[in-house]
C-alpha cells in the first residue's frame, strides 16, 4: 500500500485533492461585532441540543500506530465541555479498540434513531489512518480492527448516508471534522467568504440548517507530528476554539481560521466546504461561546462588581462615599444569594445519598442546581467549586449502571455425552445444537442467526424449551466468559455458529437499555434494546451433575 494513498494522519478527514480542490488562502480576517454575551445568546436562540461523536485512534491491530489521535480528540471533548455548549452525557468519545467500524456505525444509528429530534445540532470529527481508492473514487476511515483489505474500511459514503438520516430528522446543523479522503461529489465550494460578522448575520444564518465539512489536507500524506502533542492541523484547529474571545464562531470563520495558519506552518492545505444533497440550506454551524463576557467581571482572584467612577475636578468625594455604599450593598446581595446556593447543595446532596430515588431524579436534581447556580459571584470562587462538584454529579448518575437481576436458572439434569458430535477444547457439541462449556457447566443455544432486537431475544429465550428448558438470557460476565481473541471466526468457539458480532445480555438500565457484548473488541456497551443492527440472541442455561 502506497504511502500516498494511506494517509497516516492523526487529524481530522483530509478531503481527497483529485475530488475536492481548494485554495491555499490569502489572509482574509473576518471581524465579527455583537451586543450579546454567549449565555444569553444561546438562551435566546439556540432550536435544540448539541450532539457530539468524537472519533481518535491511536492503536491499530493490522496497521501503524499513530501518535496523536487520541491526544487531539480528548483535548477537543474537554474544550467542548469547558468553553462550548456541549454537556458531557451529550458527546460520545470513542478511542482505540473501542472506535471499530461495527461501533461507530452504530453510534450513527443511535444518534439519528433515538437521540436527535427536529432543531438539534451534531458535530463529528475523525482521528485515525483514512484512505483513498482511486479505482473506486471513494474515501474510507481505517478503523482500529481494520484488516488490509479496504472492504473491513468504513466508507465515506457511508458517513454521508447517516448525515442524510439526520436531515430527515430535522436537525439544523451539522460539522463534520475529519481526516480520510471525501468524495468531492458529496461536497460543493461556499458561495462567499464574509469579512464582517454580526448579531443580524448571526440569526440570518443559525435559522437555516446547514451541512458542513472542514478537511485537513487533500490526498497527500499528513503530518501525525505537529506542536505540543497534537497534529499541525489539530493544534491550530484546537488553539482557534480555544482562544476565541466572541459570543460565536461560525464553521466557516474556523475553516478560514485554520487554513490560514496551517498553510503557513506544513504542507498542507485545509479545505472548507459545505455537504452537498443533504439539506444545507446555506446557514452555519456555530460553535457558541459561553465563557465570553466573563472576562470583564474576572479579573483576579477577586472579582469586583463595575462600579461608577468619580467625577472630574474637586476634592468632593461624596460619589465615591456612594460607590462604597453601592459595593457594600452588592457584596451583601451576593452574600445571601451564596448562602442560599449552600444550602440548596447541601439539599442536592440528600438527594444524591437517597437509597429511595433513581439515578435520573437524582441527575435531574443536579442538573436544577447547576440552573440555579450558573451565574457568577464575582466575590468568591465558592460558586465555581460548586458548579464543579455539581457537574460531576450529574456525569456520574447519567452514566450510572443499574443491572437487573438474571433470572434464577432451573435445575436441569446434564445433556448425556453420547449425543455429542463435535469438540473443541473445553467445549462440547451436541446434535441437538446445545454447546456446553464442561469448565463453567454452562450450556449454551445460539440464537436465529439474523439481526435480533432486545424484545425479540428475550421473547426466543423464553418460548426455548429445547431438552427439558431452563434457558435463560446470559449475563454480561458469562458472555465475557465466552470471549477469545483470534479463536473461530468471530473471538469464540466455532461450534457456536453465527455471522453476527454482537451478543444481548438479560442486564438491563432504565427501560430503554440493555448490556450487549461486542465480540469484535472484547468491550461491553449499554445498548437500546429497540436497536437490531448485528445483533444476535444466545441462550443459556446451568447444569447439574445427575
Amino acid at each position: 500500500m502506497k504511502r500516498s494513498r494511506f494517509i497516516a494522519a492523526a487529524v481530522w478527514m483530509a478531503a481527497c485533492l483529485i475530488l475536492i480542490g481548494g485554495n491555499a488562502g490569502a489572509e482574509r480576517a473576518i471581524k465579527v461585532k455583537s451586543r450579546y454575551e454567549g449565555l444569553k445568546l444561546h438562551n435566546k436562540y439556540s432550536t435544540g441540543t448539541n450532539y457530539a461523536l468524537v472519533i481518535g485512534i491511536n492503536t491499530y491491530r493490522n496497521h501503524s500506530d499513530l501518535k496523536t489521535a487520541v491526544n487531539d480528540a480528548e483535548a477537543l471533548v474537554r474544550l467542548l465541555e469547558k468553553k462550548y455548549f456541549f454537556e458531557p452525557g451529550n458527546i460520545i468519545l470513542l478511542k482505540n479498540r473501542d472506535a471499530t467500524k461495527a461501533s461507530i456505525m452504530q453510534e450513527f444509528r443511535d444518534l439519528v434513531a433515538t437521540k436527535v429530534k427536529k432543531g438539534d445540532n451534531v458535530f463529528i470529527y475523525y482521528a485515525g489512518h483514512g484512505w483513498f481508492d482511486d479505482i473506486l473514487d471513494a474515501g474510507y476511515w481505517v478503523t482500529s480492527e481494520a484488516s488490509k483489505s479496504p472492504a473491513s474500511f468504513l466508507e465515506n459514503n457511508t458517513v454521508y448516508k447517516f448525515i442524510a438520516a439526520l436531515d430527515k430528522k430535522g436537525v439544523q446543523h451539522v460539522f463534520l471534522v475529519s481526516d480520510s479522503c471525501f468524495s468531492g461529489s458529496f461536497t460543493k465550494d461556499h458561495r462567499a467568504i464574509e469579512t464582517e460578522i454580526d448579531d443580524r448575520y448571526f440569526r440570518k444564518k443559525y435559522k437555516k440548517p446547514s451541512r458542513n465539512i472542514l478537511t485537513s489536507g487533500g490526498v497527500e500524506p499528513v503530518a501525525d507530528e505537529g506542536k505540543e502533542g497534537h497534529s499541525v492541523f489539530a493544534y491550530y484547529f484546537l488553539k482557534t476554539l480555544k482562544q476565541n474571545p466572541h459570543p460565536y464562531l461560525s464553521g466557516k470563520q474556523v475553516g478560514v481560521q485554520v487554513e490560514e495558519l496551517v498553510t503557513r506552518n506544513s504542507t498542507q492545505t485545509p479545505i472548507s466546504k459545505f455537504i452537498h444533497g443533504v439539506g444545507d440550506e446555506g446557514g452555519q454551524f456555530f460553535f457558541i461561546n459561553k465563557k465570553s463576557g466573563q472576562q470583564e467581571t474576572r479579573p483576579g482572584p477577586m472579582r469586583q462588581e463595575t462600579v461608577d467612577l468619580p467625577s472630574k475636578g474637586g476634592a468632593s468625594f461624596e460619589d465615591i462615599l456612594k460607590a462604597e455604599k453601592e459595593q457594600q450593598k452588592a457584596v451583601e446581595r451576593w452574600k445571601t444569594w451564596q448562602e442560599a446556593r449552600n444550602r440548596e447543595y447541601t439539599q442536592a446532596q440528600e438527594i444524591d445519598s437517597s437509597k429511595y430515588l433513581k439515578p435520573e431524579q437524582k441527575a435531574a436534581a443536579w442538573g436544577r442546581y447547576l440552573t440555579a447556580v450558573s451565574d457568577n459571584n464575582p466575590f468568591s470562587t465558592r460558586d465555581d467549586e460548586l458548579r464543579k462538584k455539581a457537574k460531576e454529579r450529574v456525569r456520574y448518575w447519567k452514566g450510572y449502571k443499574v443491572a437487573s437481576i438474571p433470572e434464577k436458572p432451573k435445575h436441569v439434569p446434564p445433556s448425556p455425552t453420547s449425543n455429542a458430535i463435535k469438540h473443541d477444547g473445553i467445549y462440547i457439541a451436541y446434535a441437538n445444537g446445545i454447546v456446553r462449556d464442561t469448565n463453567t457447566g454452562l450450556e449454551w443455544k445460539v440464537g436465529p442467526d439474523e439481526n435480533t432486537n432486545w424484545n425479540e431475544a428475550r421473547s426466543w429465550v423464553q418460548s426455548l424449551n429445547l431438552d427439558g428448558g431452563g434457558w435463560r438470557m446470559p449475563t454480561i460476565n458469562e458472555l465475557k466468559g465466552l470471549y477469545k481473541k483470534g479463536k473461530g471466526n468471530r473471538n469464540m468457539t466455532p461450534l457456536l455458529k453465527t455471522t453476527g458480532w454482537w451478543v444481548w445480555s438479560g442486564e438491563t438500565k432504565g427501560s430503554s437499555d440493555a448490556w450487549f457484548f461486542n465480540f469484535t473488541s472484547g468491550a461491553r456497551y449499554w445498548f437500546n434494546r429497540g436497536s437490531s443492527y448485528n445483533t444476535r440472541a444466545f441462550a443459556v442455561r446451568s447444569r447439574g451433575d445427575g
